[in-house]
């Protein structure tokens, strides 16, 4: 996959790159120079828009943890602490995205961030109890996601994906039917391991 990078990264193949290459196949090749670069750069086109056009389907997250919107703040840190996600989706009776609730929103609804040091925040993100505000423990994840959640539908491709993140400043997004119901995650991650990191 490096090679793949570096090469997609080349503005413009030179001709002694061309005549290298062909040293190299130790063999006769009837192609002029110009053909083969063009040929290349074709090439080259077709296998970015087809890793671009991969479906986010393919590269997903299935395996999910999402909660109700009725769940306790409480609760969904210990979700947090147990399990080493970033994010929770929150869905209705029908399985609907309804919100998302981040690390940042744990820490905000925590009051960590005003109230308290690096130290008590790093606790609190890997489930040490740190002090708080009284009322975080009456509060349920509706009070504090993300509503409407930024969403991306089934069938869209890595492409599409990979703008809405940027633009948005995020790095999770809820794969949804057109019921809106969820059927997956995809994040940053998942779109740097299966493009390579190859830019669109």
């Amino acid at each position: 996959m490096k090679e793949t990078n570096e090469t997609c990264e080349i503005a413009e193949i030179s001709d002694e790159d061309i005549k290298a290459a062909f040293k190299e196949l130790k063999a006769y090749v009837d192609i002029s120079l110009d053909d083969f670069k063009e040929i290349y750069l074709h090439a080259l086109k077709h296998a970015k828009d087809r890793l671009h056009n991969v479906p986010v389907d393919a590269v997903m997250a299935r395996s999910i943890i999402s909660v109700s919107e009725y769940v306790g703040i409480d609760d969904a840190i210990r979700l947090f602490s147990e399990n080493k996600i970033t994010c929770l989706p929150v869905v209705d009776n029908e399985n609907r995205i309804a919100g998302i609730v981040t690390r940042k929103d744990i820490i905000a609804a925590s009051g960590l961030a005003k109230n308290h040091t690096l130290k008590d925040i790093v606790k609190h993100l890997i489930g040490v109890p740190a002090p708080r505000r009284p009322d975080v423990s009456d509060k349920a994840v509706k009070d504090i996601m993300s509503s409407p959640a930024i969403v991306i539908y089934s069938g869209s491709g890595l492409k599409e994906a990979a703008n809405k993140l940027v633009e948005k400043g995020i790095n999770n997004l809820p794969v949804v039917d057109k019921d809106y119901k969820l059927l997956g995650i995809i994040s940053t991650g998942d779109i740097v391991r299966n493009t390579g990191g190859v830019r669109p």
